[in-house]
């Protein structure tokens, strides 16, 4: 006999499809299904529950696959000025306002929702365009930064940053994780610097000596572009944990109005 009750409003917290079939059962928050004694385990094909995945058999949101287990990068964004809401799209802002901090990554639900992070987690930029992040890397959260845990094709570690000449003369070009050791320092001169300085570079830790890792007597930025490479072997093989900056210097004269030079820092963790 085949009954059908539209007008119910309610079951029991456990129900059995079917004389032979699985059983869905209210378990708190989490819904399980079940087979028909109620066992539950892995093994069986149609076991699972939905539920905050944690275990094999858990059915999860695209949610928690985008903000947890795969966090793909789509775009940057000013915190004081959100674009319209694109669900299921992670954006991550990059210039802080609006009560949203910098680094911190939004996910496109009814409205720009917070994703919760923890140390550890990691990201993937899929766009270029994306201020301070490069297209197609990949990035672990420090519980301060998203550090760049680029590797070359070759299997080394590096940081990287475009930079022009900077009138407050220091520039972050990235951060090395704890007990890494710098190996090289790698200078492609992009854009001439013009002027009648004779304009130079240092690369160094914060909070040590400016010129560690290379000295601005080894590089003239005023050299013809683009073909102008550099490197530079890090002396002492220096273990760091912080940031590595580099240091403009401008020798006589006035600062230069143009330049850019793409600043590679190699490491190693083992």
């Amino acid at each position: 006999m085949d009954t059908k009750q539209f007008g119910l409003s309610g079951v029991g917290p456990d129900v059995q499809l079917g004389k032979r079939g699985p059983r869905v059962i209210a378990n708190g928050q989490v819904v399980e299904i079940k087979d028909k004694t109620a066992a539950f385990t892995n093994a069986q094909a149609a076991d699972a529950r939905v539920a905050t995945g944690a275990a094999h058999g858990d059915l999860t949101t695209l949610r928690q696959l985008r903000t947890i287990t795969d966090i793909r990068v789509f775009a940057g964004v000013d915190g004081s000025s959100l674009p319209g809401v694109t669900e299921g799209r992670v954006l991550i802002v990059t210039t802080a306002g609006g009560g949203h901090s910098l680094g911190e990554l939004l996910y496109g639900d009814t409205t720009w929702q917070t994703v919760t992070v923890s140390q550890g987690a990691v990201m993937k930029v899929v766009n270029s365009g994306i201020t301070g992040y490069i297209e197609d890397h990949v990035y672990i959260w420090t519980g301060a930064i998203w550090q760049d845990i680029a590797i070359d094709s070759k299997g080394v570690l590096y940081i990287e940053n475009t930079v022009v000449w900077n009138s407050a003369a220091t520039v972050v070009i990235g951060t090395v994780p704890a007990g890494a050791t710098v190996t090289s320092v790698k200078v492609r001169l992009t854009e001439t610097f013009d002027g009648s300085t004779e304009a130079t570079i240092n690369v160094g830790p914060d909070g040590g000596a400016a010129d560690l890792y290379m000295d601005e007597t080894e590089i003239d930025l005023q050299l013809t572009a683009p073909k102008t490479f550099f490197t530079f072997v890090a002396q002492d093989a220096l273990i760091v944990a912080t940031d590595i900056e580099a240091t403009f210097v401008a020798a006589t004269g006035g600062s230069p109005s143009t330049g850019a030079v793409t600043i590679t820092v190699e490491y190693h963790t083992a």
